[in-house]
């Protein structure tokens, strides 16, 4: 029998495609997203759609102090063992910093690294137990930059990025291997969200999980997808400030 698999963010966009890949593969998957309508209707349409997958839903938001704990308890007493974790939860803000709100920068923050990290020790514990599984936390190409008028959700990218390359040496020994996917703009519910616009070279989200999909089953420890967003990284960081900074400060 395959392990379960557990995505945060599962309700739309990329982790969305997530589980419906892992579905295909015929994997049981968990799928957590703190929108319950959205979640419910996208369980019933990967059921719909995948004749004989398991799928269950839990409803929890991760953008509040403690509530990693709550998700693991929850998982617990289904009495599930997950062997792939796919950390993809996140939220952006995209202006002024100076006239965001300071809850949307705590939210920010909680749900994108606290809750990131706190989550991924509980379940890695089980992991090295079991002595395999496999993690893969999603960042972004805003991880390799500073990004004016978008700077905390960079930031916070680049902490994901950071601390998963360090958790995956550490990790190595027992088995389990940690991945991180930096995906660039990608269509989704994402970009209305932090305020931004949908820029038009946006990757299908489909796209990016089959890459992340790929590159976590193959082991990788960076995975890019798209041309584009490799091509991205030659170009000196701060000329790619400069361009954010344009692209952002201009919302």
């Amino acid at each position: 029998m395959k392990p379960y698999v557990l995505i945060t963010g599962a309700s739309s966009g990329i982790g969305y495609e997530f589980a419906k890949r892992f579905a295909l593969e015929g994997y049981p998957v968990i799928m957590v997203s703190s929108n319950d309508e959205k979640l419910s209707r996208a369980c019933s349409e990967i059921k719909d759609h995948i004749k004989n997958c398991e799928i269950i839903k839990i409803v929890q938001d991760l953008s509040k102090r403690g509530v990693s704990e709550e998700l693991y308890h929850k998982v617990q007493d289904l009495n599930i063992e997950v062997g792939i974790l796919i950390n993809n939860a996140g939220i952006g803000y995209a202006g002024e910093f100076i006239k965001s709100e300071i809850r949307q920068q705590e939210d920010l923050m909680m749900l994108n690294m606290n809750n990131l990290v706190l989550l991924t020790h509980y379940i890695a514990k089980d992991m090295v137990a079991n002595k395999s599984g496999k993690i893969l936390n999603v960042a972004s190409n805003g991880a390799f930059q500073p990004g004016p008028y978008i700077g905390t959700y960079y930031a916070t990218k680049s902490f994901v990025l950071s601390f998963s390359q360090a958790l995956r040496r550490e990790l190595k020994s027992y088995g389990i291997t940690v991945s991180t996917l930096c995906p660039g703009e990608t269509v989704s519910d994402f970009a209305r969200r932090a305020g931004k616009q949908q820029l038009k070279f946006s990757m299908p989200a489909r796209k990016v999980a089959d890459v992340g999909y790929r590159g976590l089953m193959k082991g990788k420890n960076v995975i890019l997808p798209g041309i584009h967003n490799k091509a991205a990284l030659l170009v000196p960081k701060k000329i790619r400030s400069l361009i954010i900074a344009k692209v952002y400060g201009n919302i």
